[in-house]
């Protein structure tokens, strides 16, 4: 046995290095880095290297968690800190009893490790980066473990762990209360399709979805949000106890006025957002392609009509009140509002409103609608009149919805009637009913909204559209159906002055030889209204005069004085879907801000 003893050190030393290297591809190297507990393919390096270094097994969680709950001489305490943080993540995702506090309390240490006092800005430390990445899932692990259970988190919170004291703070609205919500969604857990952008904000906390069902109703002085649900964002910060142990805050912020946290004294870090997930959320419930077809064949939207905000009233912000079009709802708007939602200078200063109408009606009894709904909407939410946001309202309208919108900025003198009637109103007013004669004066005769500051035109037909007199707008005209209130007015208004009125669909008054569309398009817009174009051009050619976007031909759309107009060539009638066209929308909205000073938090001008 000597001689073999003596053999084998010189046969190991001659067996080769131990140490090779070996060529992998990049995506490997990033996988690797990226290799920890949170990911479920083991623990991170870092934490591996501390492990050996305290020669502590790898797979004895508890005595590694106990080991490092004290200072150690020989490392820091962040890396203490990361290390136990990961450990606690670890041993809660294979052992269900001690989930919840495992995740709390891992979170807990994170939190310590990046609010450290050090350089601020997160992205020149990379231990603090860490750190927000063990934080986020911890958490997020831990509040999806409640909404699973079942949706009402407030309660949950309170059964789902037994060592941690845990206090929740409501600091989200000061429109809601924690209780007035009846759904939880962690914003990560879920994706959209039919949207072009998700805008998310990086940072501290955990984004959710917060829903009260439209079962619950709304509040009166809350009329005018969606029937269907609220959503709203709402991002969670867990603050643990500056002594150490299990207890701590669980802080709900609205992440669009809260961009930054204080974590620790003098540590500021970003805010965790996700602004379109509620937005995506309450589309996905909404169904309104549903009356999409009801509005345009039959001319009613049921309950479903009227101007819809999408967020509590703010007397300081800008409305923008966005129309659509033809055969359409305010799901046409979806890009557009999710990128105002996403934009940090335009969410703080506009808010976005949809009017949804009947499309399938008359032009003049939408623009009447349009009118009302808006006046009715400031008297309901501005009982005073003095707000900033009711006296600096915007319109936003595609096709359709821009020949509302510009209906709106019009004196129309005796002009409409003129067009339409052989005899004067005065002629005939007598013989009509007091109700009758004031709908009639609403339909025909009409003023600018003096509040309407800035109007936005896409794609709109003002002079008409040639569609509207080809077989498929006849065919399309020949399958609608008008209003029954408007039906009933027109019979009462021929049984008692024998006038001959007609009720045109809005696909008749579409054609540039309606006589409505030729009045409409020789009335000059209100002076103190600054609009802007914005059109499609699919025809190819470099002549402006042959320019079309497939339904509305360029001469049709164009207005002379317009502030700005853009055409977007290779871009048809959806114009308003186009990138480069909700570009257009924010650089307008955002070089309008520089034009008027921002209101006060109490709405004051």
């Amino acid at each position: 046995m000597r001689p073999l003893a003596l053999v084998l050190p010189f046969l190991a030393a001659c067996a080769g290095n131990p140490v090779e290297l070996v060529d992998v591809e990049l995506t490997e190297v990033v996988r690797a880095h990226q290799i920890s507990a949170y990911d479920g393919r083991g623990l991170s390096d870092c934490t591996l290297a501390l492990l050996d270094k305290l020669g502590l097994a790898i797979d004895e969680h508890d005595v590694a968690i106990d080991a490092l709950a004290k200072p150690v001489r020989s490392i820091t305490d962040r890396e203490r800190w990361m290390a136990r943080a990961e450990l606690l993540f670890r041993r809660g995702c294979r052992n269900p009893k001690l989930a919840a506090d495992d995740y709390l309390t891992s979170a807990c240490e994170a939190a310590r490790a990046f609010g450290c006092p050090g350089d601020d800005d997160l992205t020149v430390d990379p231990i603090r980066n860490r750190a927000l990445e063990a934080y986020d899932y911890a958490l997020t692990r831990f509040l999806q473990r409640c909404i699973d259970a079942a949706p009402d988190l407030p309660t949950l919170v309170g059964r789902l762990y037994t060592e941690f004291e845990l206090e929740v703070d409501w600091q989200a609205s000061t429109h809601w209360e924690l209780e007035d919500f009846d759904r939880w969604v962690c914003a990560d857990t879920l994706r959209f399709t039919g949207l072009r952008n998700r805008h998310r904000r990086p940072g501290v906390g955990v984004p959710l979805v917060v829903q009260r069902d439209g079962s619950r109703g709304l509040p009166p002085d809350r009329s005018h949000l969606t029937p269907e649900a609220v959503t709203r964002a709402a991002t969670v910060v867990l603050f643990p106890s500056k002594d150490g142990d299990k207890r701590g805050t669980l802080r709900f912020f609205d992440p669009r006025t809260t961009p930054r946290i204080e974590v620790h004294p003098g540590v500021t870090v970003p805010l965790a957002a996700d602004f379109t997930a509620p937005f995506g959320y309450l589309l996905a419930q909404a169904n309104l392609h549903e009356y999409e077809n009801r509005s345009f064949f039959y001319a009613t939207v049921d309950d479903h009509g009227g101007l819809f905000l999408l967020e509590d009233y703010d007397p300081s912000r800008q409305p923008i009140v966005m129309v659509h079009g033809l055969w359409a709802s305010p799901l046409t708007w979806r890009d557009l509002t999710n990128d105002v939602f996403g934009d940090p200078t335009l969410n703080t200063r506009y808010q976005v409103w949809h009017y949804m109408y009947a499309t399938g009606a008359p032009l003049l009894e939408n623009a009447r609608l349009l009118r009302e709904t808006l006046e009715q909407a400031r008297k309901d939410l501005d009982p005073e009149g003095d707000d900033y946001a009711s006296q600096e309202v915007l319109l936003i309208g595609h096709s359709m919805g821009g020949l509302l919108t510009r209906m709106a900025l019009l004196t129309t003198g005796d002009s409409i009637w003129n067009t339409l009637f052989d005899r004067p109103f005065s002629a005939i007013a007598t013989q009509l009913d007091d109700q009758d004669e004031k709908l009639a004066r609403r339909l025909y005769f009409w003023k600018p909204l003096p509040y309407v500051k800035r109007a936005i035109f896409i794609a709109a037909p003002h002079r008409g559209s040639d569609l509207a007199d080809s077989w498929i707008g006849r065919l399309g005209s020949s399958l609608m159906y008008a209003p029954k209130k408007l039906r009933k007015f027109v019979d009462r208004v021929r049984s008692r002055t024998g006038v001959q009125v007609e009720i045109p669909t809005s696909v008749d008054e579409l054609s540039g030889l309606h006589p409505v569309m030729r009045s409409l398009a020789t009335l000059p817009l209100a002076p103190a209204t600054a609009y802007h174009s914005i059109m499609g051009n699919v025809s190819g050619s470099q002549k402006s005069e042959d320019w079309t976007d497939g339904i509305v031909p360029y001469s049709s759309s164009r207005l002379d004085g317009a502030a700005s107009e853009l055409v977007i060539h290779e871009a048809d009638h959806g114009v308003h879907f186009d990138p480069r066209a909700s570009a257009e929308v924010r650089r307008i909205l955002r070089d309008a801000l520089e034009e008027q000073p921002a209101a006060e938090p109490g709405g004051t001008p």
